[in-house]
């Protein structure tokens, strides 16, 4: 009756065994790569931002720089590409465990391009033309931002989600 007993016993924890060997190997398999996955598509979302942000920031200089936008447009513009770069780096910084950081390279910029005697002299023509040292001011400061966007770009794919 007693190696019955061991027996009985041996075979209910090799049951536990096998058990707890499939619900380990069904947590591996399918809640960490789910995980992995969300985590990725989230950093996804937040480069292709980041990208699509700098695009249109580059566009913005090269247009101004060429002189093809009037001082409201330029204004106007100012404020749009601040606003969203402000609601990116809210939420990057919300969803994940880094500190992005570029809003004030565009407003560099910005006060530069504001305070210009060009945009001041040429508020009411049809398009800004900048003096040679406001452009390659200009130049310098969009070099800033993407560098530091690449940078935060940089980040973002390192960083981990922040456990709630």
């Amino acid at each position: 009756m007693l190696i019955m007993l061991c027996n009985i016993t041996e075979w209910i924890s090799i049951g536990v065994d096998i058990l707890m060997g499939g619900l380990v190997a069904f947590v591996l398999a399918y809640t960490v790569p789910k995980k992995l996955n969300d985590d990725r598509a989230l950093k996804d979302f937040f480069i292709d931002e980041m990208r699509t942000l700098k695009k249109e920031y580059n566009d913005f200089c090269k247009n101004m720089c060429l002189g093809k936008i009037t001082s409201s447009d330029i204004t106007e513009t100012f404020k749009q590409i601040s606003m969203r770069i402000a609601d990116v780096e809210r939420c990057v910084n919300r969803e994940l465990d880094i500190d992005v950081s570029i809003q004030s390279y565009v407003t560099d910029c910005q006060i530069l391009v504001t305070n210009s005697d060009e945009i001041n002299e040429m508020f009411r023509d049809s398009a800004v033309t900048f003096v040679r040292n406001t452009k390659n001011q200009i130049s310098s400061k969009q070099d800033i931002f993407n560098r530091n966007i690449m940078s935060a770009i940089a980040n973002i794919n390192r960083a981990n989600k922040k456990t709630k």
